[in-house]
């Protein structure tokens, strides 16, 4: 399951707004899906923070989270984007991070985009247990 984590770093606070914050995983997230290759999944979760401190970062850092090398979509292979595949999700991810900008009227933000694959790990999702 990719996991789109966005850090929004102090020079966002006084403009960007929470509600601006969730349309950008509502965009991105049919992005993802389909940089991978696993639309109609349903299958991608997005979460986004705000930061206390920041020293060299960009002022959006969006991180996409995944367990690979498992088959993890009965694709009878194991889920792992090469390198070439991640590079063009991130050339997917910056479009649709400059039109979100436009389309809220936002000034430019530096943007910063890492793929993070988590090979050998292992992920569950846990349903609410008392």
């Amino acid at each position: 399951m990719p996991q789109i984590f966005v850090i929004l770093g102090l020079g966002t606070s006084s403009l960007f707004t929470d509600r601006e914050a969730d349309d950008l995983g509502r965009r991105l997230i049919p992005v993802v899906e389909k940089g991978f290759d696993i639309q109609k999944t349903k299958d991608t979760a997005f979460t986004a923070v705000r930061a206390v401190s920041t020293v060299g970062e960009a002022d959006v850092q969006v991180e996409v989270r995944y367990t690979a090398g498992r088959d993890e979509y009965g694709r009878g292979k194991p889920f792992k984007p090469t390198l070439r595949a991640q590079q063009r999700l991130i050339d997917l991810i910056k479009a649709e991070f400059m039109a979100f900008l436009r389309y809220h009227g936002l000034p430019g933000y530096s943007l910063s985009v890492w793929c993070k694959p988590y090979c050998g790990g292992s992920f569950k999702m846990c349903k609410k247990t008392r």
